[in-house]
């Protein structure tokens, strides 16, 4: 796994080496290009810093009551970081966009390119090429490469700092076969136990069979689910659901299609890579479970990181690439306002998603094609 991600890291260094190269870019560009991307790298690798001191100082208790050993706290660290980064990377994007154009507006060199005739399309195009190398970069690792880190950093936090995991479930619905379905009111996904269970069969519309179970374990050792307190109505007459027949027991072992890992439906997303997420998706959408809203959610949030990316390089440029009067400062104040506001209406539009008031793809598109139109606008007053 370790190789075949280096594998696949050279590969996204070797194609951006290549897009650099291929993009016809003059002593200028490059220089645009160069402070942009340093830029980004010292912003995000200082936010990353205060982010995992911060962090370590809440959870130093926890590691050395567990005398955890330097090598597994930084393996850690690690996968946390990589996880932060990818997280602030779109708005790391935009603050470095205020700050590199912010500086070259008030030291007039963006009134000198524009006075040379070059067009404002031009002037961007250094900070739009770097912006769809960190957002081709970005995507790649959010889908493939840290949640594999994921994958360990909340094992991590299970073990020795907290449990994260949701392990009391309630009102599940499941779809079990073609025409079978299960409901359970709670779920103990510690003890594996399931209290207030229904157990449905249907031939088409009518129903055949109707099983309540009081309580039911998973039995490790046969591999089978127990119950116990069991009544099962048989439906002899289906056009009309009546005359029944009904049985009654205190115990019964039985082997149904499912199985305690595919009652643990809410694991973290965040720790799975794209395939596993696509997979997962076409796995609830069979059973029927409202909750993959969510991952289809997480899973748009990943392919939009390229196009998200990418609108708030424009954004910072737009609203930095003018001289301001009151200096550098009102401008990098103006673009935090203007962050904060999209910050804010991307997760009202994502929490939406998640609950299912609004598909998932246009739930996210909304707060971008709304911030699209305001760039459209701002390049149509800042245009020459």
């Amino acid at each position: 796994m370790v190789q075949e991600s280096r594998k696949r890291i050279f590969i996204v260094i070797l194609f951006s080496k290549y897009m650099i190269s291929f993009f016809p870019t003059t002593i200028l560009d490059r220089y645009i290009l160069r402070k942009f991307l340093l830029s980004f790298l010292v912003i995000v690798v200082l936010f990353a810093v205060v982010i995992s001191l911060v962090d370590y100082a809440s959870k130093s208790d926890d590691f050395f009551k567990h005398q955890l050993s330097w090598d597994l706290i930084l393996r850690y660290y690690i996968a946390h970081v990589s996880y932060v980064i990818n997280f602030i990377t779109p708005i790391m994007v935009f603050i470095t966009t205020v700050f590199v154009v912010s500086r070259l507006s008030r030291h007039a060199e963006v009134i000198a390119m524009l006075s040379s005739g070059m067009h404002f399309l031009r002037f961007m195009s250094p900070m739009v090429l770097g912006a769809c190398l960190i957002g081709g970069l970005s995507f790649y690792m959010y889908g493939w490469v840290t949640p594999e880190g994921s994958k360990f950093r909340l094992s991590f936090d299970q073990k020795y700092v907290k449990n994260i995991f949701e392990n009391y479930l309630e009102n599940m619905y499941l779809k079990i076969g073609e025409d079978q379905f299960l409901f359970l009111r709670s779920y103990d996904a510690q003890k594996n136990i399931a209290y207030g269970v229904r157990l449905f069969s249907f031939e088409g519309e009518k129903l055949l069979q109707d099983w309540s179970i009081q309580t039911m374990a998973w039995d490790t050792l046969g591999s089978v689910w127990q119950w116990t307190g069991w009544e099962s109505r048989t439906f002899l007459d289906t056009e009309k659901n009546v005359g029944q027949k009904i049985l009654r027991g205190n115990k019964k072992d039985t082997l149904l299609r499912v199985l305690p890992q595919d009652l643990n439906l809410n694991q973290g997303s965040e720790a799975m890579t794209m395939p596993e997420l696509e997979k997962h998706i076409d796995y609830l959408s069979y059973r029927g479970e409202s909750i993959v809203n969510i991952y289809l959610t997480e899973w748009h949030t990943r392919c939009l990181q390229p196009f998200i990316v990418l609108l708030l390089t424009v954004l910072g440029t737009l609203v930095s690439a003018r001289k301001a009067r009151s200096g550098m400062g009102s401008q990098i104040l103006l673009g935090f306002a203007i962050a904060f506001v999209y910050i804010l209406f991307f997760h009202m539009a994502h929490a939406a998603a998640e609950v299912g008031v609004i598909a998932p793809f246009w739930g996210l598109m909304v707060p971008n094609l709304l911030f699209t139109g305001i760039a459209v606008i701002m390049y149509r007053f800042l245009r020459r």
